[in-house]
């Protein structure tokens, strides 16, 4: 096993391991309502992590221009 198929391993068996635990705790937690809304309050993550992804591959290029983005309201409410 490589290594990077190994961290995808653990990742995943922490992942079972903390729902089969979560799911012993609060038995409800396998219902649909609770895992849509799992995904719907942390969407704005997944959102992050494709844009900071673009700005890996993109060698951090795409940073700057964010950060002047980000800031531009800022710098107007002066």
């Amino acid at each position: 096993m490589t290594g990077q198929n190994r961290t995808i391993m653990v990742t995943l068996a922490v992942l079972v391991a903390l729902f089969a635990f979560s799911a012993f705790q609060f038995p409800f937690i396998l219902s649909t309502r609770v895992i849509g809304n799992l995904l719907t309050d942390n969407a704005f993550l997944g959102m992050l992590a494709i844009g900071m992804t673009v700005v890996i591959i993109s060698g951090g290029s795409t940073f700057r221009s964010v950060r002047c983005w980000h800031s531009a309201p800022c710098c107007s409410a002066y």
